[in-house]
C-alpha cells in the first residue's frame, strides 16, 4: 500500500497552508493535509493565531482533494467576516464614515455619429443626410472655411474639404463605476435589484467627477448587482455605466412610476 508524503519538521496535521484577509470583509484560510483515504473528514481546527478580535463567524465553504501518486493532497477552505466591515446602505451615518469602496474605469467607444446630440446641427450646417440608411456628407465644406484640403474618393482634390466626409462614427466617453461593502449576515439587501437597467444617479460618492457628460444625472445607468457570500456574511457589490456624450435615452431607460 503507498503510503503517504512524509511531512519533515514539526509542521502540525493539518497544517496552514495559507491566511490572509481581502478588504472589503473577506478573510481567508486554507489547511492541506497528506492522507491516503481522499474521503477523510478529519476537520482541522482554526489555529489560535487566526481567532483575533477582528475575525469571527469561521465557516466551512469547501474541502477538495488532488491525487499525488497514491496519496492525497486534501484542503479545507474556510471564510470569515470582519466587524469592523458590515455596513449596509441604510446605515445612517455619513458616507465618508462608511467602509464602502469604489472602483471607476473609463475609457473611449466608437459610436455612431447619429446618435450624437449635436447631429442635427452637423446635418444642416455640412449638408449632411440619410442615403438608403448611410449617413453621407459631400466632400466639399458648404461653409467655405475648412483649412483642410483632401480628395474624395474619386480622387477629386479639394481646397476646403467638408470636415464631415467620410465620418459616420465618433469616440464618446464611457465610464463604470462598481461601489463593495459588507452586510452583516447572509441576508440580501431588499433593494438590490432595485432600479437595474434604468438610469440612476450612483449615491454617496465620494469624489467629484469634473467631466460634464459623465456627471449628467441622466448618465448613470445600473448595471450589475452581484452579491457574493463569505463565511456569514455576503459582500454587496453595485455597478453603474454611463452613457457616453449623449447620455442614455430617458424614454427607455427611465425608472417606470408606480401607478398610485
Amino acid at each position: 500500500m503507498p503510503t503517504p508524503l512524509k511531512v519533515i519538521g514539526t509542521l502540525p496535521d493539518p497544517r496552514l497552508e495559507r491566511f490572509f484577509v481581502q478588504l472589503p470583509g473577506k478573510a481567508t484560510l486554507i489547511f492541506v493535509a497528506e492522507r491516503i483515504d481522499a474521503t477523510s473528514d478529519d476537520i482541522p481546527a482554526i489555529p489560535p493565531s487566526a481567532q483575533t478580535g477582528l475575525l469571527t463567524d469561521w465557516v466551512q465553504i469547501r474541502q477538495w482533494a488532488t491525487k499525488r501518486d497514491g496519496w492525497y493532497e486534501i484542503r479545507w477552505l474556510y471564510e470569515a467576516g470582519l466587524q469592523e466591515m458590515p455596513y449596509a446602505p441604510n446605515d445612517t451615518r455619513s458616507a465618508a464614515d462608511r467602509n464602502f469602496q469604489y472602483r471607476m474605469e473609463a475609457s473611449l467607444y466608437q459610436a455612431p455619429l447619429t446618435s450624437h446630440p449635436n447631429i442635427k446641427n452637423f446635418l444642416c450646417t455640412y449638408g449632411g443626410y440619410m442615403d438608403q440608411g448611410q449617413l453621407v456628407f459631400p466632400p466639399w465644406d458648404p461653409t467655405g472655411t475648412s483649412a483642410r484640403a483632401g480628395f474624395d474618393q474619386q480622387g477629386n482634390y479639394y481646397g476646403n474639404i467638408n470636415p464631415f466626409y467620410g465620418v459616420d462614427t465618433f469616440l464618446s466617453p464611457q465610464a463604470t463605476l462598481t461601489r463593495t461593502y459588507m452586510t452583516a449576515g447572509n441576508e440580501l439587501p431588499t433593494d438590490q435589484l432595485y432600479g437595474l437597467g434604468y438610469i440612476d444617479t450612483p449615491p454617496d460618492l465620494p469624489f467629484v467627477v469634473t467631466n460634464p457628460a459623465a456627471s449628467k444625472t441622466d448618465n448613470w445607468l445600473k448595471s450589475e448587482a452581484p452579491a457574493y457570500q463569505h463565511g456569514n456574511d455576503l459582500e454587496i457589490d453595485e455597478g453603474w455605466e454611463s452613457g457616453g456624450i449623449g447620455g442614455w435615452q430617458r424614454l427607455i431607460y427611465a425608472l417606470p412610476v408606480a401607478n398610485s
